[in-house]
């Protein structure tokens, strides 16, 4: 559109006319929460009877009165619409840990430019982890000795429970040997890892040793604590089902670890597993939070490490990649908080959070994959001859 058009009497008539408009619109927005303040503070009704009598929304009619009352005409900007107004009371609500002055918050919304609610809200949910973490960090380095965490251990988890004290497990992270093998010799039946000996490998053994976890580490956690548990594809046996429920547990949700392609297997199956799942625990009444804001959906993708050109070189067959670690960790923890990593095996899980500035305790039984574990830990580079036979 050309200047000359918008210079013209009739144009210039009409954009004018639109401007008072919209301002009028913001002022009734407004205007309308004055008069429910009123109603509400004035005169004692609930919003639940403005809403019978108005057909309106009663969340509706809540959010303005909240909005007005927190911004009364005195602290309004001509040129800052209701939506500005309505977001920044949300931040203060939400937010209330965070102590947040209104008019701060405001100003703070119009300087960004945003407009978007989802916007606004990742703004100050990053300003909330960031304080949250520093408090976090402060308290860990109070709080917890520097013995005898951030080490490993050559033994089974059941015998370090005394090194733990109460509430001071944030990330319990076990990845049993859960294939639950057939053959004689209890070794996992795959091909692809160099190294494949594993204790209590035997299904009776493996399944005993999540049920001794379930039955005595859950005082060990801290409050929003972790419990992740990880099994084959499909569902979990009956013994650590019955398990779950009787000792108490809260399931928050099954992840689908997609590894995006089949196993080979029983070429004759219609199906062949791609995935194994991640049994998220945690204690009855605890809220889990999203520590990192990451994707919340239930399904993560990550090349398995048995994937050399994507994802390194697998030293076990029940090796994780440490880039799923590091979610998972960041997930879950603050930065100085503990991982405890059961099942250690080759250090995955501990190195992810040694990299991501967690305290770790790491703890494997079977003396090769300790070898593997501690060397891989140390920043040795693991070579061909530090396989198990």
């Amino acid at each position: 559109m050309s200047a000359a058009t918008l210079a013209t009497p009739a144009v210039k008539k009409s954009m004018g006319r639109l401007r008072e408009l919209l301002h009028a619109e913001r002022l009734c927005k407004l205007q309308q929460g004055d008069v429910l303040v009123k109603l509400i503070d004035g005169h004692h009704l609930r919003a639940i009877d403005i809403a019978r009598q108005t057909k309106q929304r009663p969340n509706d009619l809540s959010q303005m009165y909240l909005t007005c009352r927190m911004f009364p005409p005195r602290a309004r900007r001509r040129t800052v619409p209701y939506n500005v107004y309505f977001m920044s009371m949300r931040m203060v609500r939400k937010f209330k840990h965070l102590r947040l002055q209104p008019m701060d918050v405001l100003a703070e919304i119009c300087e960004q430019g945003f407009s978007q609610h989802r916007a606004v809200t990742a703004h100050f949910s990053a300003k909330a982890r960031q304080v949250e973490n520093d408090r976090a960090m402060r308290m860990a380095e109070l709080t917890t000795p520097e013995q005898p965490f951030n080490r490993a251990y050559h033994a089974k988890f059941q015998t370090l429970r005394n090194i733990f004290p109460d509430e001071s497990i944030k990330l319990l992270h076990v990845d049993p040997p859960y294939v639950y093998p057939s053959r004689g010799d209890g070794r996992y039946a795959g091909g692809s890892a160099s190294s494949q000996s594993c204790d209590s490998a035997g299904a009776e053994e493996s399944i005993g040793l999540v049920i001794d976890l379930l039955r005595d580490w859950q005082p060990k956690l801290k409050l929003g604590g972790v419990l992740l548990l990880w099994q084959a594809a499909g569902l979990p046996p009956r013994q650590i089902v019955d398990a779950i429920e009787q000792h108490r547990w809260s399931l928050e949700r099954v992840v689908i670890w997609d590894k995006g392609r089949a196993q080979a297997g029983d070429f004759a199956s219609p199906y062949a597993p791609q995935s194994e799942w991640l049994l998220v625990l945690k204690r009855p009444g605890n809220r889990l939070h999203n520590h990192d804001n990451s994707s919340r959906g239930d399904i993560i993708r990550f090349a398995p490490v048995s994937v050399p050109h994507l994802a390194g070189t697998q030293q076990h067959a029940f090796e994780k990649p440490v880039e799923l670690g590091k979610y998972l960790v960041r997930k879950h923890t603050h930065e100085r908080e503990l991982v405890f990593d059961a099942c250690g095996c080759t250090g995955s899980m501990s190195l992810a959070a040694i990299e991501t500035n967690r305290q770790w305790v790491y703890a494997e039984s079977n003396a090769a994959n300790y070898a593997l574990g501690t060397a891989r830990l140390a920043g040795v580079p693991i070579g061909a001859s530090a396989v198990a036979g």
